[in-house]
């Protein structure tokens, strides 16, 4: 979403597992949602991008085995 609370369609998102090893990457849709399959539980390192945002990186974020709902804001540049 952006800084108004409105879907980003089209926004690169990737999770890299804190111990290495291949990201994971997956695209927004129209209203923003996207879905990843996240090879293990643990920590995982974000990054967000879309044309005309600013990037969004944050690290140490924990996923368990358990679906998890995540939301990342990005501001207009």
């Amino acid at each position: 979403m952006d800084e108004n609370g409105a879907g980003i369609a089209g926004a690169r998102v990737e999770l890299r597992a804190a111990a290495g090893g291949a990201a994971v990457v997956a695209s927004s849709d129209l209203a923003g949602n996207f879905r990843l399959n996240l090879p293990a539980a643990g920590e995982y390192a974000i990054r967000a991008e879309r044309l005309g945002f600013y990037l969004y990186q944050g690290r140490g974020q924990r996923f368990d085995a358990a679906a998890t709902q995540l939301t990342i804001a990005l501001n207009h540049v």
